[in-house]
């Protein structure tokens, strides 16, 4: 538009620069909002003696609401307000930091079940690759789990909405859309 115009490039050289640094920007914005609701947050390592461990991978921290399928789609992404998020990162095979809304002691010895439920996170996370210190990976970690019973699509309310969505698009497939 400023070529169109004939104008000075203040604008465009502006956004060139944004987009250049955008993950620095990014990066600083993210600190600034989100790290009060770290400190407002518990602290915990939990600790195994599985032999397999704790992996980690290219995007070693999850965001997890272990409560949002009970929630519609739309409100599911993971937030640091939700009361039950749990942010997960391991840091060596034996240890895994969380943060949580929730009252731990500062180190929590898990079991196995909590190892595998980590891992399958952390894996799930993964950019591209997850890194296991054994080299092992199990089936467990690739699941793909489906929804509990008490999942939002299985209420009346849920089963509602899932029918009159349907019927939309069924009418939207009518008229071409």
């Amino acid at each position: 538009m400023e070529k169109a115009m004939g104008a000075e490039p203040h604008t465009s050289l502006e956004t060139g620069a944004l987009l250049e640094n955008a993950h620095q920007f990014f990066l600083a914005m993210s600190l600034e909002s989100e790290a009060p609701l770290y400190f407002q947050m518990n602290l915990t390592i939990m600790v195994t003696d599985d032999l397999t461990g704790f992996i980690t991978s290219d995007a070693p921290c999850s965001w997890y609401n272990p409560k949002a399928h009970t929630m519609p789609p739309f409100y599911r992404s993971p937030g640091l307000m939700q009361n039950d998020i749990e942010v997960t990162m391991p840091l060596t095979p034996q240890l895994i930091l969380m943060f949580s809304h929730h009252k731990f002691e500062p180190y929590v010895e898990v079991s196995q079940f909590f190892v595998e439920h980590a891992n399958h996170r952390t894996r799930a996370f993964a950019d591209k690759e997850f890194v296991s210190w054994k080299g092992i990976s199990r089936p467990e970690w690739f699941a793909q789990r489906e929804l509990p019973p008490d999942a939002w699509e299985n209420t009346e309310e849920g089963k509602k909405a899932l029918r009159e969505q349907a019927e939309w698009d069924e009418m939207r497939k009518q008229d071409g859309l």
